[in-house]
């Protein structure tokens, strides 16, 4: 089974860290996306996890740049979606 998840802040992946590992550990197929944020990608480097950063760039705070991210990463996103043809997402 092939599982993908999003990880947009860093509280979001360290909550599923424990379930993460777990289906990796029982042959899972793991998918982890994740966008600049904070120590996001810290920690997923320290847990040695394999990742994939859609949005490498932070956005900024104004209006315009919550929207312009938001299409991008909907942009990228689903073509992974398509190509990889997870179970879950």
């Amino acid at each position: 089974m092939k599982i993908m998840f999003y990880f947009g802040h860093p509280a979001q992946y360290l909550f599923l860290r424990e379930a993460v590992s777990r289906l990796k550990s029982q042959d899972y197929s793991i998918i982890i996306l994740i966008k600049t944020k904070d120590v996001l990608e810290d920690l997923l480097l320290e847990d040695n996890v394999e990742y994939t950063n859609i949005l490498p760039r932070q956005r900024g705070s104004s209006k315009t740049s919550i929207i312009t991210s938001l299409i991008k990463r909907v942009a990228k996103v689903f073509p992974l979606v398509l190509k990889e043809k997870p179970n879950l997402q």
